[in-house]
């Protein structure tokens, strides 16, 4: 059976200038980008000041321990202690979190400031992963491209701005994406298992997306094995199976902690709440604060009315703001460049990427680079319905980004490979490139209302770390998670409700 080839043969001295030129890209590309982007101060109620809580308690060898709570949780015998096992997020980003913190991990706001550099410096890492794939398929344009996509996306900025794990974890995709586009008969490997077990300790429930790669890879090259009349691959091979224990060995110790502390290897908050937040029956974030778990067979064996009206509203919000994440014009440009490629309307001379039978991912049966793209696109509807059980927020969608908008840059740079002197055209496409996701993209008006009121509570942010501070209860109720960091203390998130209080105490008292 015929390999698939994804990058045309290069030699030794145009890989020195793929990794020197797109390093040297990437750096001038960040070094714009953070000209033009000031930071932004943090909402007091970020979830990042429980993930910088994990990692100060990390740094003076306490442990997987949060000084940020939530009421809930104190429903369970083995977290009603301050500071709080770990049970509602993941450990990966705290761990990540300790590097920019070693040295000032006593230093709140030091802390805070070096964080938003690791963004930074993943954010350039992102940028330099998508070069060098474009740079080794000898794609300029759509290197150009990818570059404006990335500078002018403002949930990226936010991204960076707010620490969102959804950046590193977006990062890992595009890895795992690019790495197995061109999948044969000896991926996924240890590597692809090693990122994949890192993106399990950033986000457990991406899981599927590379496993789902994986799985159509596979089943693609069986068709195209008894196409060639090749032997047809085992599903299962070393190198697969290589990949799979990656996966569980980089797990296992936060899984066998999990069993210790919790009973549960799988144990996590969310999955005695989620479900029900924001439904009639648990409006808003209440089902935080209060201490009756909502476990999933609970939920499930109850009524189901307020779990399908909480879906239909998670699928009516997501493609109505699928125009915050791309922009629409965009699309239909690129779908242009899609006829303009497969047509070869403007040049007839052949296109050296041209892809054929061997082309990546190519799920269309004749000459098509279309194939890629359908199975990003696929992977955005699922996880669409996946996260209208759960959360409505576009934040959840940005880990794609990164993919769909490397496949959009890649289909577009190929389309103008056709054109006489091609290599002219690189700064006009960037230029209209930005001009058309400038007025087509979606405004953010609840993100950018929400960093408004996080400039206004910079002013209130002493004073709350002060009342943290000077509380003299012996079980201490906060409204944001800030003052908990600040104020190096561990607390309560308040649950505006006396009686929860009162229960929580004696809880806490025992």
């Amino acid at each position: 059976m015929k390999k698939r080839i994804d990058f045309p043969s290069t030699t030794p001295r145009e890989r020195k200038f793929r990794l020197g030129g797109g390093l040297l890209a990437a750096l001038l590309f960040i070094t714009i980008w953070v000209a033009l982007h000031p930071a932004r101060p943090h909402l007091q109620t970020s979830d990042v000041y429980t993930h910088l809580s994990v990692a100060r308690h990390l740094l003076r060898g306490d442990g997987f321990v949060t000084d940020v709570t939530y009421p809930l949780s104190f429903a369970f015998d083995f977290a009603q202690e301050l500071p709080q096992p770990l049970i509602h997020r993941g450990p990966g980003f705290a761990m990540l979190l300790t590097v920019p913190m070693v040295g000032v991990e006593d230093e709140p706001a030091a802390a805070v400031h070096r964080v938003r550099w690791l963004q930074i410096f993943f954010f350039g890492l992102l940028s330099w992963v998508g070069i060098r794939f474009h740079l080794a398929r000898h794609n300029f344009q759509g290197t150009a491209i990818w570059l404006v996509m990335l500078m002018m996306s403002p949930l990226l900025n936010f991204a960076v701005d707010w620490a969102f794990v959804e950046l590193p974890a977006g990062l890992l995709l595009l890895l795992l994406w690019l790495r197995n586009r061109n999948i044969t008969a000896h991926n996924p490997d240890l590597m692809d298992g090693l990122l994949l077990g890192a993106l399990t300790l950033l986000r457990w429930d991406l899981i599927w997306l590379p496993l789902l790669w994986w799985l159509w890879g596979r089943q693609e090259l069986r068709v195209l094995a008894r196409r060639d009349d090749s032997p047809v691959p085992a599903f299962w091979n070393r190198n697969l199976m290589l990949a799979l224990l990656m996966v569980v060995l980089a797990n296992l110790p936060w899984l066998l902690r999990n069993a210790q502390v919790t009973g549960d290897p799988f144990f996590s908050l969310q999955s005695q709440s989620e479900l029900v937040k924001d439904t009639r029956l648990f409006p808003g974030y209440c089902v935080y604060q209060q201490l009756q778990p909502q476990p999933l067979g609970k939920v499930l064996s109850g009524d189901p009315v307020p779990l399908l009206r909480k879906f239909v509203r998670g699928l009516e919000f997501y493609f109505q703001n699928l125009g915050r994440l791309f922009p629409w014009a965009g699309l239909v440009v690129m779908a242009l460049a899609l006829v303009v490629y497969l047509r070869g309307s403007v040049d007839k001379r052949p296109c050296p990427l041209r892809p054929n039978a061997e082309h990546p991912m190519t799920i269309i049966p004749h000459d098509s680079a279309l194939g890629p793209l359908v199975v990003a696109a696929v992977t955005l509807v699922l996880l669409i319905i996946q996260y209208s059980f759960f959360d409505h927020s576009v934040r959840h969608l940005m880990v794609l980004y990164p993919l769909i908008a490397w496949e959009l840059s890649s289909l577009a740079g190929l389309a103008l490979a056709r054109w006489k002197n091609k290599k002219l055209l690189i700064l006009p496409v960037m230029i209209l490139s930005g001009l058309v996701i400038k007025v087509s993209l979606q405004d953010l008006p609840g993100w950018e209302f929400a960093a408004q009121q996080a400039q206004h509570q910079v002013s209130s942010l002493e004073k709350n770390t002060e009342e943290l501070k000077n509380d003299q209860a012996d079980v201490p109720f906060a409204h944001t998670s800030a003052a908990p960091w600040y104020a190096d203390r561990p607390a309560v998130w308040d649950p505006g409700n006396e009686k929860t209080r009162i229960s929580i105490r004696e809880k806490l008292s025992q």
